[in-house]
């Protein structure tokens, strides 16, 4: 969990709105994102609007504003944390009346919280959608318990006794929430996700997941060989990176998706990858097939899809960034690994983000991965015949930093270290981490 600003509320007490906002916009300016001055009004106005609601609050509880989920690629308005519960705080500054998309988007945030990040089980989590315009109401609170509770809405008046009422309500843990423990707790889906995203690769009828010309025969081939070296690594307690060659269309999205929710379901493997589109087409279209009538069935069935398809760049910057967390899969498939960033691309900022990367991204995968006591695998999809563009660092670059690190080895097809550019040969022939298996080219 990063937050954009983190303080106790003591400390943001002692502040003035434009301060708050001052101190966001910097954020903002620092990941080269544009700012426009309705934002900035927004978070000032925010802040105003929060002050007034916690004058009475504990001093050591804690606000955290513009909260990065940043494997889900989310960013939630602000978070209270109090000594025994969390509040999800959405503000919608321009409405009257919220819709059913806010509404949803509130609620959403908070269950990511509940589904994705483990410092927030066994905690009341309570979103509360904050638009200053709408009408005055009775307030009737839920019940509270360890979980998400339905958004409540609320109003500039209304939030202070919300707040008050809810916490009243929640008795006092055995022991307090630790603010620095809770931002520091890792990305951990919960089982029901992980099960529900299998569920929802099961009974999927994508075409295109289907579309492949590699036949049943080849792909068992191929998965099976994947297997026994998994088996080997546990064995040994090794790590390997098992690397699975074809060209465009020979069904290796297939293979890593058949991995990811079949052969290697019971080890929690994830499916990486840096084609958005793809990962946006497949989390949509896998959720879809679940929740063919939308609703709040399809706002689990999405959720589920974003645990098990993830966006490669952002599980990287994660990781960076949290040197020391030790990711939730001992497995992952790497889609199009061939196309992983050179260290040139890695580190370079963007016009709207700052690279938090410091090698190439085959070597931030490598030392992520190995921070794994014992075994681990990545399973790399690399398609063959394709130009490798500027900024990509083909196989070359996996092959340069897997002869630096003693504690990897790779397994592939012969024909990784034959190719004609040598930006797609892993090695300039035979070496001692390599080993070769024919039934790893589809």
């Amino acid at each position: 969990m990063r937050a954009w600003l983190t303080q106790s509320l003591d400390a943001f007490r002692l502040q003035t709105p434009a301060q708050i906002a001052a101190s966001l916009a910097y954020e903002q300016a620092a990941r080269f994102a544009g700012l426009e001055l309705q934002q900035r009004d927004s978070w000032e106005a925010s802040a105003a609007l929060l002050q007034n609601a916690l004058a009475e609050g504990d001093a050591a509880w804690h606000i955290f504003m513009e909260c990065d989920l940043l494997r889900l690629e989310k960013r939630a308005d602000a978070i209270l944390l109090t000594d025994r519960a969390i509040f999800v705080l959405e503000f919608k500054m321009g409405a009257q009346k919220p819709d059913l998309a806010d509404l949803r988007q509130s609620d959403n945030y908070a269950m990511d919280l509940h589904d994705f990040h483990a410092g927030s089980r066994g905690v009341p989590i309570i979103p509360i959608l904050v638009a200053p315009g709408a009408p005055q109401r009775g307030l009737a609170l839920p019940l509270f318990w360890h979980g998400v509770v339905p958004v409540m809405v609320a109003n500039g008046a209304m939030l202070r006794e919300i707040i008050a009422r809810a916490q009243a309500a929640i008795p006092p843990p055995a022991q307090a929430i630790d603010a620095q423990a809770w931002a520091r707790s890792a990305y951990r889906p919960v089982p029901s996700v992980l099960e529900a995203a299998r569920l929802l690769y099961r009974r999927n009828a994508v075409p295109d997941i289907g579309a492949t010309r590699a036949d049943a025969h080849n792909l068992t081939r191929t998965t099976d060989a994947i297997a026994r070296v998994i088996a080997k690594a546990r064995e040994e307690g090794g790590r390997y990176v098992v690397f699975v060659t074809g060209i465009p269309g020979a069904g290796k999205t297939l293979c890593g998706l058949n991995l990811v929710f079949g052969a290697l379901r019971e080890a929690g493997a994830a499916f990486l990858s840096g084609n958005v589109p793809l990962v946006t087409v497949l989390r949509e279209a896998l959720a879809r097939d679940a929740a063919p009538q939308g609703g709040a069935a399809f706002q689990v069935a999405e959720r589920a899809a974003r645990t098990a398809l993830q966006n490669v760049h952002r599980f990287l910057e994660h990781h960076v960034i949290r040197a020391d967390e030790i990711p939730e899969a001992r497995i992952i498939v790497f889609d199009e690994a061939q196309r992983a960033w050179d260290q040139a691309q890695a580190t370079r900022d963007g016009q709207r983000r700052k690279s938090h990367l410091t090698l190439s991204e085959p070597a931030h995968t490598l030392e992520i991965m190995a921070r794994h006591d014992g075994w681990a695998v990545i399973v790399a999809l690399i398609g063959n015949g394709q130009e490798i563009n500027t900024g990509e660092a083909g196989l070359a670059e996996w092959g340069r930093v897997i002869a630096a690190a003693p504690s990897w080895r790779a397994v592939a097809a012969p024909r990784s270290i034959t190719a004609a550019d040598p930006a797609q040969r892993l090695a300039e022939g035979a070496a001692p981490w390599l080993a070769f298996d024919d039934s790893l080219d589809l």
